[in-house]
């Protein structure tokens, strides 16, 4: 099974979004970094950055996010990651699907998308972790 050693990632992602409450979709674009330790908790943050895709007087919201998870196996060479995502402005929860990809490195797509106290939103991002330091 491939594991995720702990350690320091940078990560990136994109893809598209729709709140539950709205009728817009929209761009979605992020990075960050994320320490996943022994037990396969992770911690860190990201900033996101979005906008809507219809319409003439569209503009970027950035957000930053503090993050806290958990990564577990899932199947056969895959994990899931199930991260809790805090700003001031909102909680969302997200579970991820990740593959190998290389050393040191895990491709991975969204699976899941939750805003707090709400119902499911509709999400589809994909994205890379890269290890940032050497193996421990």
């Amino acid at each position: 099974m491939a594991e995720i050693p702990p350690g320091r990632y940078a990560y990136r992602f994109s893809g598209f979004s729709m709140a539950p409450d709205d009728e817009n979709p929209f761009a979605l674009v992020g990075l960050g970094l994320i320490t996943v330790d022994e037990d396969g908790l992770a911690s860190g943050f990201h900033q996101a950055t979005s906008t809507i895709l219809t319409g003439f007087e569209a503009k970027p919201t950035i957000r930053r996010y503090g993050i806290t998870g958990t990564i577990e196996a899932f199947e056969a060479e895959m994990k899931k990651a199930r991260i809790t995502f805090t700003s001031p402005e909102q909680t969302m929860t997200g579970v991820l699907a990740l593959v190998p990809a290389g050393p040191g490195r895990f491709w991975l797509i969204s699976q899941e998308a939750k805003i707090k106290d709400g119902p499911a939103a509709d999400e589809v991002v994909s994205g890379e972790f890269v290890r940032l330091d050497p193996p421990v």
